[in-house]
């Protein structure tokens, strides 16, 4: 069986990874796979986007581990199982809606 072709999203939609909508609800009733991409589109002078662990993202303070981008225009292709993300630029951003658990399916 052959492999679905990668889905590309827009994290936020017209707004971007953004505090004006809570990237979780963005997230809500999407279903993703093994290899999608999401392109996160923010400004990179007040923002910035970490990949996380779940208690980073629970907590809203990144693990030793935790990936940084800060280009403004990230693309990161989906691991299967959970992922975490959230802002840190600012230390409310993440309280205020800028964080998102993906869980993505097996690309079958």
């Amino acid at each position: 069986m052959p492999l679905r072709p990668a889905t590309t999203y827009y994290v936020g939609g017209t707004y971007g990874w953004d505090t004006i909508i809570p990237m979780d609800t963005w997230a809500q009733g999407k279903i993703f796979y093994t290899g999608d991409i999401l392109v996160f589109k923010y400004d990179y002078l007040t923002s910035n986007l970490m990949v996380v662990n779940r208690t980073g993202y629970e907590t809203c303070i990144p693990n030793e581990d935790a990936k940084e981008y800060t280009s403004g225009d990230d693309r990161i292709s989906l691991p299967y199982g959970l992922s975490y993300y959230v802002g840190t630029y600012d230390a409310a951003d993440c309280s205020a809606g800028l964080r998102m658990a993906i869980r993505a399916r097996p690309n079958q």
